[in-house]
């Protein structure tokens, strides 16, 4: 028998409100990547002037369009989304400019501006991980199971560390993860809105970041599976029509910036799909410095418990194993298999919940009754989850963009060679081992940390942090009352039988 659904969506929001205070408590408040600051230059651009194009001097990245001006190269999605929290920044910034603190006048409009822009991810990698939790109550697991793998996703993975990152994989995730839940939903009975809404969020993924598009072969096997006889045909045109739209608007885009509807500003770099396939498949997967395993350990547990998976809830776990395989092989092939300077192996960040599917199935058996399997399980995830929560927290606590200016300075003086090469292929000059190094010296990466030594108020810091632990203090709360009922000894014959 299943909790009722205002507990379910009670406890939903808790976690909700719980790893996203906690994500804005880690937060850095400023620029780690000139991708992250050319979206947010974006957003800026369509806010102040209504045009898409930006400074080319700013640290961006683009490419000029015929009539000479200068466009980002990345997804529109994420500076349409981020345009909200740029207008709040407007109002905060004009209100904290007449503090009278000499550090806040100091600063122009669009340095107050960035930090609270930037927290964007907090709020949407939150909100991935709730949804995350949505499809496994939908698939007939447990509040319990359903909270505690949530509780793993968030804070044993690398979902904690790009909730910094103004950088596009969150909202990409957030994307793909309501297409499954509306897909999921109309394969299980849901009318054409549903399969509408699965398209919708698709095509919302796609632009957001055009990589999107390798998930629609994936989703139209798991409805041609799962939808039924008689609907399967009407399912796929209700899909596939507000991806077509999407990707409509995205060859517009394309046209209107760069002259071209299949322009997109990346190929004027030339080769960028130049990596042999496998070297950037075993890159991602296995090598020393950017192994997805390694940055996200439980994810070693989906490998054992992927057939288990597979047995119980076959269409969703090939779903989420060809959704893996689509990302691993497609950026394989990318001349920056790695994601470029980032921390792990970025452009799996986005299908990490997927991944994570078979262990959930492992947590939700684990947490559901005592017995020597439960057990087994209880002992192969626990140690995995406090190394991933080790993981994270040398990528949030320490800035991953001083590798360059303070680790590789002080510990290979004189390199000269690739520094992606070098942390993607050796663990002792890895960006693990960078990160350890930098917060061995003091080198701490949270915004109330940079502001403080900036000269801020401290008033005002404390109130932000004081506000935010409380909500921190009361989504545990409701995340405790969730996890508080007796656990069943099996939720569901599908769900608990491993």
């Amino acid at each position: 028998m299943h909790e009722n659904e205002p507990r379910r969506a009670s406890a939903l929001l808790g976690l909700f409100a719980f790893l996203a205070a906690l994500f804005l408590l880690t937060g850095g408040g400023h620029v780690y990547s000139g991708d992250g600051h050319t979206i947010y230059q974006t957003t800026r651009a369509m806010v102040e002037r209504g045009e898409l194009a930006i400074d080319p001097g700013d640290y961006v990245y683009g490419a000029r369009g015929p009539e000479g001006k200068f466009y980002g190269k990345f997804g529109i999605g994420q500076s349409v989304a981020a345009i909200p929290f740029y207008l709040a920044a407007k109002g905060a910034a004009a209100a904290m400019k007449s503090l009278g603190s000499e550090a806040l006048a100091r600063k122009s409009e669009s340095d107050l501006c960035l930090p609270v822009t930037y927290t964007l991810n907090q709020f949407v990698t939150a909100a991935a991980v709730a949804v995350f939790c949505a499809i496994l109550l939908a698939l007939g697991f447990s509040l319990r199971g359903a909270l505690l793998s949530g509780l793993a996703l968030g804070l044993s993975t690398t979902l904690w560390p790009y909730a910094k990152y103004f950088l596009s994989e969150p909202l990409l995730m957030l994307c793909l993860l309501l297409a499954f839940l509306a897909a999921l939903r109309h394969c299980r009975g849901g009318g054409a809105l549903s399969a509408a809404a699965a398209g919708l969020f698709l095509g919302c993924a796609c632009l957001v970041k055009i990589s999107g598009i390798v998930a629609l072969p994936v989703f139209l096997i798991y409805l041609a599976q799962r939808a039924g006889k008689g609907r399967r045909a009407r399912a796929a045109v209700l899909f596939c029509l507000p991806v077509a739209a999407a990707l409509g608007v995205f060859l517009y885009l394309n046209y209107i910036r760069f002259g071209g509807p299949f322009e997109t500003g990346y190929a004027r770099e030339g080769g960028l799909f130049s990596t042999a396939i496998l070297e950037g498949v075993r890159g991602q997967l296995l090598s020393p410095g950017k192994s997805v395993f390694l940055f996200s350990p439980l994810l070693a547990a989906a490998v054992l418990l992927l057939f288990t998976a597979a047995r119980r809830f076959f269409p969703e776990t090939l779903f989420c194993a060809l959704l893996f395989l689509a990302f691993l092989f497609f950026h394989g092939a990318y001349h920056a298999w790695q994601g470029g300077y980032c921390w792990g192996p970025r452009y799996l960040v986005a299908v990490v919940p997927f991944a994570f599917f078979p262990v959930a199935l492992g947590i939700e058996r684990a947490a559901a009754a005592r017995g020597f399997i439960s057990g087994v399980l209880r002992a192969l995830l626990l140690p995995l989850f406090f190394l991933g929560l080790a993981v994270q927290l040398l990528g949030v606590l320490a800035n991953y963009h001083d590798y360059d200016s303070i680790f590789l300075k002080e510990v290979e003086p004189g390199f000269t060679g690739s520094s992606w090469d070098l942390m993607s292929w050796s663990f002792e000059r890895s960006h693990l081992a960078a990160n350890a190094y930098l917060l061995r010296d003091g080198s701490f990466d949270l915004w109330f940390v940079h502001f403080w030594r900036e000269g801020i108020p401290p008033a005002i810091l404390l109130a932000t942090v004081l506000l935010l632990v409380l909500a921190l203090l009361l989504g545990a709360r409701a995340v405790r009352s969730g996890l508080a009922g007796a656990p069943p000894v099996a939720a569901t014959a599908k769900a608990s039988d491993v």
